[in-house]
């Protein structure tokens, strides 16, 4: 199924506040909390990346 203009927004309104929601968490966490957290986002985006790859994917081509 192709996205409309209307869904793709929706979905990117959507990720946009989930991002804030994650980042105003993180700056009321220590340090050390913040560390970890963005240690664990690091290692989730690579396995991602590493699936759309083995996918065929990429990241920079146009699909």
């Amino acid at each position: 199924m192709i996205a409309t203009k209307t869904e793709r927004e929706s979905d990117e309104w959507g990720w946009e506040s989930h991002r804030v929601a994650q980042l105003r968490a993180a700056l009321c966490m220590s340090p050390a909390e913040r560390l970890a957290w963005l240690e664990r986002t690091n290692a989730s985006m690579r396995e991602l990346l590493g699936l759309a790859r083995s996918a065929g994917l990429s990241m920079t081509e146009p699909q």
